[in-house]
């Protein structure tokens, strides 16, 4: 049985959707029972609406960010890896080097990029 087809516009499309930062994961126990935080930590801005009853600023992040964590998950992450190998693979053999990696050339093409503005 064959993986389901990558749809990499809807993948972007939820990533950009979702809160922008650095995501943590963390748990907690109290005495009322164990719960876990994924995502980065956000702080109401004036005028946002931080309550998380249904249509507030607060839920609908919640909901974009839980649409992305459903997306990122373990199958999908590792048929991306297995798409960039590939593709790294297919670099190495066009470019005669088994060295090659295409995230090191675009990292040095982004450095020299910034370097010449």
């Amino acid at each position: 049985m064959s993986a389901p087809k990558l749809d990499l516009a809807a993948l972007k499309r939820i990533a950009e959707a979702a809160t922008p930062g650095e995501w943590t994961a963390e748990e907690w126990c109290g005495t009322e029972g164990g719960w876990c935080a994924i995502g980065p930590h956000h702080e109401a801005t004036e005028g946002e609406d931080y309550d998380d009853a249904p249509g507030s600023d607060c839920h609908a992040r919640a909901q974009r960010d839980s649409v992305y964590i459903a997306a990122a998950n373990p199958a999908t992450l590792l048929q991306l890896i297995e798409r960039l190998e590939r593709a790294e693979a297919l670099l190495r053999d066009v470019h005669c080097d088994p060295s090659y990696s295409i995230t090191a050339e675009l990292d040095d093409r982004i450095r020299a990029h910034l370097e010449d503005r």
